[in-house]
């Protein structure tokens, strides 16, 4: 939705009248993200602050939602230790995962924090480890996920691979921000491991749209502003693909 229906906090123009001409003609809109810092319940009441209507929650798909279903899928009873936002902690609490909390560190005692860390009394019950977009992200965070990925054997899932995400600055101009993949590249450095990817333009993510709405790839279309994610998302299921230049990429990105 960044990129395609708003621009930071501003609705991007025609979004309104594209929104209303669907629901005339009884199609069908689903709403992808690759935005992990939200959930789907904070994505609608965004949207209805924008003046959109709201969507049911079972048309809206984040990738915090992805990470949370995929260890769902899985009949996960464990922990998950989360290197990002709070839509990754609120869609794992409706699927009734717990989270494992940061230990506290003094200020006082950064100087001693590789001694600190190699101490560390890691939660036996973390078995995974998910890394989003972490507005908070610190050296400490990065060495707890990498505690439990080598020492605990933690699963390693990342919601998706974005190296920037479009926001807006006040003067109107347009503003590309590190994106999730800043969490995901400082973990697979650490554990010389890779994670499994759960939002676009990964395979788990469509086939989790694809089998909870039945969809046909034959009449569906695909929209998006990130030729590396969105536009590869829907080719990848064998969808027509629309490109919008009001995001990420542009036109000069296609050759």
């Amino acid at each position: 939705m960044d990129g395609v229906v708003w621009a930071g906090q501003k609705l991007l123009p025609g979004v309104t009248e594209f929104l209303s001409a669907l629901e005339r003609h009884q199609k069908t809109a689903i709403f992808v993200t690759n935005n992990s810092t939200k959930s789907r319940k904070t994505y609608i009441t965004k949207m209805v602050e924008k003046g959109l209507k709201a969507p049911p929650l079972s048309h809206v798909y984040c990738s915090s939602y992805a990470a949370a279903a995929y260890l769902d899928q899985q009949k996960f009873s464990g922990k998950a230790y989360v290197m990002g936002g709070a839509g990754i902690y609120e869609e794992l609490a409706e699927l009734g995962i717990e989270t494992a909390d940061m230990p506290e560190v003094d200020p006082n005692e950064f100087a001693n924090f590789p001694s600190l860390a190699a101490n560390w009394s890691l939660d036996s019950r973390v078995g995974a480890v998910i890394a989003g977009l972490d507005y908070r992200l610190n050296y400490m965070r990065i060495a707890l996920g990498q505690q439990y990925i080598l020492h605990q054997k933690a699963q390693f899932i990342a919601t998706n691979r974005d190296v920037q995400f479009p926001s807006s600055a006040k003067d109107g101009s347009r503003r590309l921000l590190p994106g999730g993949a800043t969490s995901v590249v400082c973990l697979e450095t650490c554990t010389k491991q890779s994670p499994v990817v759960v939002g676009k333009p990964e395979k788990f993510l469509m086939d989790l749209i694809i089998a909870e709405h039945n969809v046909d790839v034959t009449r569906a279309v695909m929209i998006g502003d990130n030729l590396l994610t969105d536009i590869l998302f829907g080719g990848n299921a064998g969808m027509d693909t629309i490109f919008v230049e009001s995001g990420v990429s542009s036109e000069a990105d296609i050759a």
